[in-house]
């Protein structure tokens, strides 16, 4: 008797969903649809999902999703709002204005780092890193530490109260009281936003999950700016992992706000850009891309890769 919506990370052939409808089925209840983040569109999936009857939401449809919810009183009004910001949370909340004073700041500090050996002083950073990280994890600690903070938190989530069923809104609540800013990578999409929600100290996304990775978006974006002295009117190249790359996602996402960005993406098959990337970014946003096998075949038209 019971109204259930199944909730998948991705569906390609839709084995395990379909399993999942037909036993809630079998037990009794009535499910309403299934909620992927990603959905392939792979023809086996389609064929699966439309035999057995189940309506499948992406989150390219989930606006339609939650004004349903919320019509049929399955949800709170207030929830869709908070829904729909987790998922729009991104780097581009940045105004193009914003990202030059961030890369402005950052050649200041980069040509006369003596001016900020003080800047941090007597503040601390957490880091709060619950998946595996070297880069990312220790680029922060460098970086707090050359402008005279200091650094506390922890690497491995094993080792810490989260092995004991803490959240990640409790964690923050308690490691807000001895820090000053926290950095935080969680294997959940949104998990910053609800962090940033509770949390009296400012939240750093330092990559959540296959969704975004905003602070190395902002990094290439430096780097593309003081490699080339601009960032409009480049050809880049995306070369590897583009469908679950979320650094792939998110520089995408942050270009599409500068003039004359013409992208290459060069992927096998089985790992090209999602589609939800290549039209709600790409195409509404009027970026011309061309999908190509080989890197030498990408190479001659590039400024970047």
């Amino acid at each position: 008797g019971t109204k259930t919506v199944v909730l998948e990370d991705l569906i390609s052939t839709a084995g395990s969903a379909v399993e999942t409808v037909e036993a809630l089925r079998e037990a009794g209840a009535k499910v309403l649809g299934i909620v992927s983040i990603f959905t392939y569109g792979m023809r086996r999936g389609v064929e699966r999902l439309a035999a057995a009857r189940s309506v499948n939401y992406s989150l390219s449809n989930l606006d339609t999703l939650l004004e349903v919810a919320v019509e049929e009183h399955y949800i709170e009004p207030q929830w869709k709002e908070r829904i729909l910001r987790f998922r729009d949370n991104e780097p581009t909340d940045l105004t193009r204005a914003e990202i030059s004073e961030i890369i402005a700041l950052a050649d200041r500090i980069i040509e006369h780092p003596e001016e900020y050996y003080e800047a941090m002083a007597h503040k601390k950073l957490a880091t709060l890193f619950y998946e595996p990280s070297t880069r990312t994890r220790l680029s922060f600690t460098a970086a707090m530490k050359e402008l005279g903070g200091q650094v506390l938190g922890f690497s491995d989530a094993a080792r810490s109260s989260v092995s004991k069923g803490e959240t990640v809104q409790d964690t923050v609540r308690v490691l807000a009281c001895f820090s000053d800013i926290i950095a935080t990578r969680p294997p959940i999409a949104g998990a910053p936003l609800a962090a940033s929600e509770v949390s009296p100290v400012p939240i750093i996304n330092a990559g959540d999950g296959s969704h975004s990775h905003p602070t190395q978006t902002l990094t290439d974006l430096l780097t593309i700016h003081r490699e080339l002295g601009h960032i409009d009117n480049i050809t880049i190249g995306f070369c590897g992992d583009l469908r679950f790359g979320r650094t792939v996602h998110s520089l995408i996402k942050a270009l599409s706000a500068y003039d004359g960005i013409k992208v290459y993406l060069i992927a096998p098959d089985a790992l090209k850009l999602p589609e939800y990337i290549r039209h709600d970014v790409c195409d509404r946003k009027g970026i011309p891309y061309e999908e190509v096998d080989s890197i030498e075949e990408a190479m001659p038209h590039l400024d970047i890769l």
